[in-house]
């Protein structure tokens, strides 16, 4: 298996019992289990034994038949469902199955995509709402940035920096569009909104978008136009930064997403799928990492491209 920086990764396909929590009460969990096939590397190349890029494994929650959750969903225990709820301290929560939760927004997943792919209608930019067409989108829990059009993102750009017309603008790293700014950029900088189908609205406030750099006082636009990267098609995709602090259902079963703005260092509701209670599940640390900066973004956008690049590959081949 071939990666886009060139890395590669070979092995076996093995069988196991996988041990997860299984919700057994309020804020409670029990061991559970469950035989789950999954591809086993035995020798990787280039970035992938590398001390800084090296992984123990990724694990995969795609809608095919051979992912995590749908293998999961066929023992008939569980429904296809999952969500998750990132803060921006590396905590939240991950779960599976029934989540519930009476401000969630759907918008239709649109079928057969080999991403959770649904459609945006509308980008506003504080009370400017920029002229875009209705198009298909990316959300993508595994991207850490948002990737847009040239023709979507500078007009985007442009509106944003407009709130500071004298700002000194450079690059850092591979991100073109950083700064240094003593002020709250909260109180300057302005909110981005992001209009999905069927009325939902993903709201991306400045200090989401504008993520710190190395240096205190220094920041960078997490926003970036998909062309730099050498994407084939002209990608929208929704990442991390798009998606923190707000509760995410991916219902496989009815073919919804679901969206709402929440306290991800809270508990969500489950219920239980044998006796219909439901139960408070708490948030915990996922990441050692602590929040969206430039010294964790070189790690996590390889990653992003090079599994890009591996899920058009494999379906090519």
């Amino acid at each position: 298996m071939g990666y886009a920086d060139g890395s590669t990764t070979d092995g076996y396909f093995v069988n196991d019992l996988v041990w997860y929590g299984q919700v057994s009460g309020n804020l409670a969990t029990m061991p559970a289990d469950a035989s789950v096939t999954f591809g086993c590397g035995l020798r990787q190349t280039g970035n992938l034994v590398s001390s800084t890029f090296a992984l123990d494994g990724l694990l995969g929650f795609g809608a095919s038949s051979t992912s995590f959750v749908s293998q999961l969903a066929s023992t008939g225990n569980y429904k296809k469902k999952f969500a998750h709820c990132l803060d921006e301290k590396g905590g939240g929560v991950f779960a599976m199955g029934d989540v519930v939760e009476q401000t969630l927004k759907t918008t239709q997943l649109l079928p057969n995509r080999s991403h959770y792919n649904v459609y945006l209608e509308s980008l506003q930019v504080g009370n400017t709402l920029l002229d875009i067409s209705k198009v298909e989108t990316i959300v993508d829990s595994g991207t850490t940035l948002a990737y847009l059009p040239g023709a979507m993102f500078y007009p985007l750009r442009e509106t944003i920096f407009a709130s500071y017309p004298n700002l000194i603008v450079g690059p850092i790293d591979f991100l073109q569009d950083c700064f240094q700014l003593n002020e709250s950029i909260s109180d300057i900088f302005p909110t981005v909104t992001f209009g999905l189908e069927n009325s939902v609205k993903l709201e991306v406030y400045p200090h989401q978008y504008l993520i710190p750099a190395v240096e205190i006082g220094w920041y960078c636009l997490g926003l970036q136009d998909s062309g730099r990267f050498g994407a084939a098609v002209d990608w929208i995709i929704l990442g991390e930064l798009a998606l923190s602090n707000k509760l995410i259902v991916y219902d496989l079963e009815n073919q919804v997403m679901g969206f709402t703005e929440y306290n991800c260092s809270s508990s969500i509701k489950m219920r239980d799928e044998q006796t219909g209670r439901i139960f408070d599940v708490a948030s915990h640390d996922i990441s050692a990492a602590s929040g969206l900066n430039l010294r964790r973004l070189s790690l996590f956008f390889l990653l992003t491209y090079m599994l890009q690049y591996l899920i058009h590959y494999n379906i090519a081949t």
